[in-house]
């Protein structure tokens, strides 16, 4: 069980590439005239801290999204990297690396009707201060949207996946139960805030789980600039050894949109 869940783990992470091929074989098919065009964005966040303590904490991330009448495309990805200063015992003073993570995920909502869907998702990060070598997360389910305007959507899912992961040099492979809610509110074409929240839990082990949420707003500054405000936070239930069970991330940047 051990060497399947190890000849299984690594291959996750790097199927990235082929389900984003795979995103548009399923049925994207649109004409030119038809073809809805992609909104991307790159995001460059950087909070410091400087007097008593000294912090420092860069962001960058890149999104792509892509919507027509039957499909939904998101595709994203994130680094966190962040420097605390500390003081020893004999009050010399050190600088150490405190947050240190980056993630990409990929996602495919096939509309069936105006609120039902069916999705495909893949999430694969690395985390070094919390000891996770590695954890890629496959899974598929139904959705429903409880709201659905140009201005406001409300969608909750639910469905199996996946999960492969290394954790303080200990690789593991499960299936898991998944639930996830999404809200966004457009307040214009160019600004908007939204929340996400997500939790998985191991089918073989209910106490083991993870839980996963994110809230923004968005400003524009112009067509092209905007002012972002994110706060992430993960919860895993069972962290590695030594390490705690929370991470919570605030960050504000500049958003680019092309």
């Amino acid at each position: 069980m051990i060497a399947l869940r190890t000849y299984l783990a690594k291959p996750l992470l790097f199927l990235f590439p082929l389900v984003i091929s795979g995103l548009f074989a399923s049925g994207v098919q649109a004409t030119e005239e038809e073809a809805p065009r992609w909104a991307s964005s790159i995001t460059l966040g950087l909070n410091l801290n400087k007097g008593n303590s000294e912090t420092t904490l860069v962001k960058a991330s890149v999104e792509a999204h892509r919507k027509d009448p039957k499909h939904d495309i998101r595709l994203k990805g994130e680094m966190n990297y962040g420097t605390a200063e500390v003081e020893n015992s004999d009050g010399t003073k050190d600088t150490e690396v405190n947050v240190q993570n980056i993630q990409g995920t990929a996602s495919l909502r096939r509309f069936l009707s105006r609120q039902a869907y069916g999705y495909i998702n893949l999430k694969a990060l690395q985390d070094k201060i919390a000891d996770l070598d590695y954890r890629a997360v496959l899974g598929a389910g139904a959705g429903y949207y409880l709201l659905r305007s140009d201005t406001v959507e409300l969608s909750l899912e639910a469905g199996p996946s996946y999960v492969a992961e290394e954790v303080d040099n200990n690789r593991d492979g499960y299936f898991a139960g998944r639930a996830a809610q999404r809200f966004e509110y457009q307040f214009t074409e160019a600004s908007r805030v939204w929340e996400t929240l997500e939790y998985l839990t191991s089918l073989r082990n209910t106490e083991d789980f993870l839980l996963n949420g994110e809230l923004g707003a968005e400003a524009a500054l112009n067509s092209r600039l905007a002012l972002r405000v994110v706060l992430q936070d993960s919860y895993d239930n069972t962290p590695a050894s030594g390490k705690e069970e929370n991470d919570l991330v605030l960050t504000a940047g500049v958003t680019y949109r092309f």
